[in-house]
This record gives structure tokens, sequence and C-alpha cells, in this order.
């Protein structure tokens, strides 16, 4: 079962500062470039509870989310932070742009509490893989604030969009707006009618529910609740729903830069060339080009060597999985970034497990690389059905496979356990 319920939220007080500055895309890593920027505009920002500052003089690693948990204390005291009187629901919409589309889009979620359940019984399916040492991270953040600072980000079924369309009809309270960046603009109201609360609680409770975006902490939170089963409060987790039909939910895709790879153009193009159909490209936009290839059914990447850009498609992707079937799952194997991983950089280019990648999201960023020795990998947007099939089949896809696109700022609502 999906169970649902409203919560007393912990919001920032107006004179806290222009909110925009207080919250921050949650980032696992790197913790301090992350954290002295976004604390650098404002004392208040939420990653000086969620990135606590280790100083060198520190006994302990331990010592610095003993911190976090003294500062939330202080903020509260002086009603920096503050707890809400009554429970609510709230929908939070996300306007926005993509790139230089002329479209508005929107994507509305349903905030509130989940009831964690262990594997065997639960309604909520990963998809991505999960790293210990993060999983440790916000372990102990929880263990020493009992407090959730963010919302993940979870995708449930809804045929015909009804739910989609019944949240965006609810009646709300105190709606409150602001811009947190260029072409996005953020909209979070409260739901706190007893009509609509027992409504919701009936429409999730037989829900499947993916994990889009906070699989450490989703982690974490069970870690938390095995080692603290009396406590009540560490059974829940924060949690922004959104409808898998939502016309507003963009997936974005992790590019890959290759570095200090050692080859000519002509000897690339020839070890691609076997597998793969391969077209230079000349035109300006190489994510829209892979896009429409994609969606008709191909396994497609841009590359950039030495400056040049080229289109490559691969010719027969059933030979192609057969170097790797025995080592993944066959629904796993036929994604763009299995055969990236697992044919192209282990076995065409013979790519040792350390040698150095880089993952970017912004295409722009990665445009500026243009060393002789870097090897770029442009991929296309990953296709949602591929996610939930791996999902409900209990697969996991590779690092950096997806990235739902707009993030789900950290601070906008803040929970503490004893606020059941």
């Amino acid at each position: 079962m999906a169970n649902l319920y409203p919560f007393h939220a912990i919001r920032y007080h107006e004179s806290a500062g222009d909110f925009k500055t207080l919250i921050s895309t949650f980032n696992e890593t790197p913790r301090q470039i992350d954290r002295d920027y976004l604390t650098s505009n404002n004392e208040y920002n939420i990653a000086n509870l969620t990135l606590p500052e280790q100083l060198s003089e520190d006994r302990s690693k331990f010592v610095c989310y003993a911190r976090s948990a003294a500062l939330l204390k202080e903020w509260l005291n002086k009603g920096i932070l503050y707890t809400e009187n009554k429970p609510a629901f709230y929908r939070y919409t996300q306007q926005f742009q993509i790139d230089k589309l002329p479209e508005v889009f929107n994507r509305t979620s349903l905030i509130a509490l989940l009831e964690i359940e262990d594997a065997a019984d639960s309604l909520v399916y990963p998809h991505e893989q999960v790293f210990p040492q993060y999983c440790q991270d916000r372990l102990r953040l929880l263990e020493a604030t009992q407090t959730h600072f963010e919302t993940i980000l979870c995708l449930y079924e809804d045929k015909a969009s009804k739910g989609y369309s019944w949240i965006n009809s609810l009646n709300t309270l105190d709606e409150f707006t602001w811009n947190s960046e260029k072409n996005l603009t953020n909209t979070l109201e409260k739901i706190q009618d007893d009509i609509y609360s027992r409504a919701i609680l009936e429409f999730f409770r037989t829900k499947k529910l993916v994990i889009a975006d906070g699989h450490h902490r989703y982690n974490s939170t069970l870690m938390f609740h095995n080692l603290y089963p009396k406590l009540k409060g560490g059974k829940y987790i924060p949690v922004a729903l959104t409808s898998l039909h939502d016309p507003g939910l963009f997936i974005q895709p992790f590019h890959r830069m290759v570095s200090k790879l050692n080859i000519n153009t002509d000897q690339l193009l020839n070890i691609l060339s076997t597998n793969f159909n391969i077209e230079k490209f000349n035109s300006t936009n190489i994510q829209a080009t892979i896009n429409d290839i994609k969606n008709g059914k191909n396994n497609v990447f841009g590359i950039k060597h030495k400056n040049v850009k080229y289109i490559i498609t691969l010719k027969n992707p059933r030979e192609v999985q057969n170097f790797y079937m025995d080592d993944i799952d066959d629904i796993v194997a036929k994604l763009d970034v299995s055969i990236l991983h697992q044919f192209i950089f282990k076995h065409l280019l013979k790519l040792k497990p350390a040698h150095p990648i880089s993952y970017f999201k912004n295409i722009k960023e990665l445009d500026k690389y243009n060393s002789d020795t870097d090897l770029i990998f442009y991929c296309a947007s990953p296709n949602i059905k591929q996610i939930t099939d791996i999902a409900y089949n209990h697969k996991i896809m590779p690092q950096k496979s997806t990235y739902f696109y707009p993030k789900i700022p950290g601070g906008i609502l803040i929970w503490n356990m004893s606020h059941l």
C-alpha cells in the first residue's frame, strides 16, 4: 500500500530574506563547492543544514552533523524557521521552458508524507543505483536532526490523466510564488480540506510509485527506520508525487566525456563503423536530432572528437547486446547507456574501469571542451516506459541514466519526525 498523510511543515519566515536565496537544488557531491556557493548569498540557505561544514579542528567526522542539529534549533528559536500549526498536503507547480523552445510547460506535484514499507510489501519502486557513501551521509544527518530538509520525487500511475486533472482542480489556500532561476516559476499552495484529504488518501492507496529523484534519501530513510524501529516518525519521508502522464514531465540525459584518450579521428571512426552508421553533423541542435532518431526506436549517440561532431546509429542492437548479455539483464541491456558503457567503452575502446569519464547535464557547458584527447558522447533523452518497465521488474539502471527537470529544491518544505 502507498499510505500518504498531510504534515506539519517547517517553513522559512519572510524575515529570512529572498526565498530563492534560501533554497537549493539538492546535490550529494561535491559537498564543499556546493555549500560555499549556495551559502554565499544568504547565511540561512538550507545548504548550511543539508551540507554541514567539516572543520579542521573537529575531533570526529560526525561533529558536522551535530552542528546541523544545533543550527536548526537556533533558526527555529530565532523565528527564521517556523512550524505550520495545521497539517496540510501541498500542491507544487513548476512553470518552465526547455532550452530555446517557445512552449511554456507546467509540472504539478502533490507533496505529502509517505510511509515507507519493507520491500516485499512496498509499492515504491527504485530505478537507479545507489552508493553507500552518500546513503551514510544522509543517514548521519537524519540521526543528528531527525529532520527531512528535502522531498523526494516519485511518479504515479495515472490512466487517462485523472489524477493530474483532479489535483490541478482542487481548491487551495495561501498561494506562494517565487522565481528560482531563469524561466522557472514555482507556486506552492496548501490543501487542508478534510474531504480532499480523505480522497487523496484513497486515490493513492493502491498506486505504484516510481522513485524519479531521491534514491539515496529514500534508502537512508529505510536504513534509519531499521536502526530505530521504535521511533514512530522514522518511517515517513516527504514526497512530491507527479503523474506519469503530466505534460510537464521531462527527462533529460546525462552526457559523457572520456578524457585522456589518445586516438585519431580516422581510427575512432573505423572502430565504430563496424557496428554503427556514421554521419557528420553540421547543424546546431545535436540534442534535438538524436532525440528525433531515438523516437524511431533506434540506439543513437552524438559524438564530438577534435571539435567535429558526428551522429552514430547502431546497426544491429541484438548483435551488440550479445557481447554483454551475460553480465546484465535483457531489459537493461537495451538501454543506450548500457550500450555506451558495456559495448563502446568496454569492448570497442577498451577503457579500464578507472578511466576518467565525466558526466554533464548541460550541453553548452560540455561544448566548451575541445581538447584533442577528449571524446564526447551526447545521449538521447531516456524513455519513460523503459524506466517504469525496469522499476516494476525490480531492475536497476546504470549510474547517471536519468535527470528529471526541473529539480525540486531543498528547503521549500521541511519536516521533523516529532510532528506527526
